[in-house]
């Protein structure tokens, strides 16, 4: 006997059951009942729960389902051998309609050219495109993976720039302020030594602009006469009561006012 061809994509199994008079050759016409019986018992609900049916049905699907149901209370028989329940007479009759002149055998030769032809290269190709994507995912995942390393030493640096640790940034942040007074006492105290420059940059302005009254940065001048005071020690004109900043320190020297000196030519 001749066998079949492996090469299933090459081959018509159908044409080949047809022409060894397996099946019947006008039976994909004659399938219209069981068309049509498929699709109601895909629309309706089993009433046997557990039993999910999907399009497409097959023949071994249908034999599995009538099987099951037979098992069930659904699956009696009256006395003539039919069904009592009619869901379960639909299933007969589909699997009766397919072992009919043999038409679940063309029915399966036929999906198996529809899977072999177009669906399992329709699969590979997914799978080739899903394969791609997930390379291409991994990759721009080890790229994430390096730029969170990169900028989370970036983000360490620029907060220790700052003298916090970038853990809770809100409170270290607050935290920094209380360390303004200290800040700015030991300003204070590093003006107090520009004194000397500060003598010499004005005796030479006025001696440029040849004004004995002219008055180089008032505010600088101020620091260094009294040191760190408060605002309103500022604007009342009294450097003497005590400062806002309780850690100042006191041992502060208070330079003299500098006193108007000429230069001669």
């Amino acid at each position: 006997s001749s066998g079949i061809n492996a090469e299933y994509g090459d081959v018509k199994l159908a044409d080949w059951l047809v022409d060894r008079a397996i099946v019947n050759r006008l039976w994909n016409e004659e399938c219209s009942e069981l068309r049509e019986l498929l699709k109601q018992v895909v629309e309706e609900e089993c009433p046997l729960t557990g039993i999910t049916v999907a399009a497409p049905v097959y023949y071994h699907t249908s034999k599995q389902v009538l099987e099951q149901l037979e098992q069930s209370p659904y699956g009696t028989k009256n006395l003539i051998g039919q069904y009592n329940h009619e869901y379960t007479a639909k299933w007969g009759r589909i699997v009766k309609l397919f072992e009919r002149d043999n038409t679940y055998l063309a029915d399966c030769a036929k999906h198996i050219i529809q899977n072999v032809k177009y669906d399992i290269p329709l699969y590979k190709k997914q799978i080739a495109r899903a394969t791609q994507i997930k390379q291409d995912s991994l990759k721009k995942q080890g790229d994430c993976s390096r730029n969170i390393t990169k900028y989370q030493a970036k983000y360490r640096e620029k907060c220790a720039g700052i003298g916090i640790t970038g853990d809770h940034v809100k409170s270290e942040l607050k935290d920094l302020v209380l360390d303004i007074p200290k800040i700015m006492s030991n300003i204070a105290g590093e003006i107090v030594t520009l004194h000397d420059s500060l003598s010499y940059y004005q005796v030479f302005a006025r001696f440029l602009i040849k004004d004995n009254e002219l008055e180089v940065c008032p505010m600088l001048r101020y620091f260094v006469r009294h040191g760190n005071v408060t605002v309103s020690q500022w604007e009342t004109g009294s450097p003497t009561g005590p400062t806002q900043d309780s850690d100042t320190d006191s041992s502060v020297e208070i330079i003299e006012p500098i006193e108007t000196q000429e230069i001669k030519n």
